[in-house]
């Protein structure tokens, strides 16, 4: 990225802790999203205005006096802001991507470790995000005593309607893991992921379900 500015200043928050239209009496004209690893929204200048998903917007330009942000409480998450007070500045991104989503080349999770299902029981997980993600590997590790465990990965863009992959032939991308380790990929066109695992077997199982997502 190249800058060329007069003034800014550079604020991180923590969003270990809920904020509602929390103020701040801080005036500039732009804003830029330096970092976000969890979700919040601001209101520039009044409590009345429209909120800003900065998920969704990683800068803003426009003259404001203070602002308000909100968020949930989300343990470890951090939001870092760059805000100036220059008309001069310029930024350029080298990336089409936006900076709000430039978090690193890889992103690993566990959702699911060593999971007891019941027989005839299913397990899933709290969505995760792979906005911008391109690829995504999931990895599966079952043990189960003569039965049948299913897996099927679901993809969303608001985490409330969530869709089945299909293949070629129309068919739902179903995956067996049978006291096996497999691992499958995708290629994402996608804001979040998850893996249903159904354990249709006669006895429990163990499952624990690995994501690797990268650029």
């Amino acid at each position: 990225m190249i800058k060329e500015f007069k003034t800014y200043k550079t604020i991180s928050f923590s969003l270990a802790n809920a904020r509602t239209d929390e103020k701040y009496d801080i005036t500039g004209d732009f804003i830029i999203v330096e970092t976000l690893d969890g979700s919040a929204t601001i209101k520039l200048d009044r409590k009345s205005n429209d909120s800003i998903d900065l998920e969704k917007f990683s800068q803003v330009n426009t003259d404001f006096e203070r602002f308000y942000l909100t968020n949930t409480a989300q343990s470890g998450k951090t939001l870092k802001l760059m805000i100036g007070g220059a008309a001069s500045f310029k930024a350029i991104q080298s990336s089409p991507r936006s900076e709000a989503h430039i978090r690193r080349d890889v992103q690993e999770a566990t959702p699911i470790e060593n999971v007891n299902v019941a027989a005839g029981g299913m397990v899933t997980h709290y969505r995760w995000d792979v906005d911008g993600y391109q690829f995504l590997a999931f990895m599966i590790d079952t043990t189960i005593d003569g039965g049948n465990f299913t897996i099927y990965p679901q993809c969303s863009l608001d985490n409330v309607n969530w869709f089945d992959p299909k293949t070629q032939a129309d068919v739902d991308k179903v995956y067996n893991a049978t006291d096996e380790k497999i691992c499958r990929g995708f290629v994402l066109a996608s804001r979040y992921f998850r893996l249903v695992c159904y354990n249709g077997g006669g006895s429990a199982a163990r499952i624990t379900a690995r994501l690797i997502s990268r650029y």
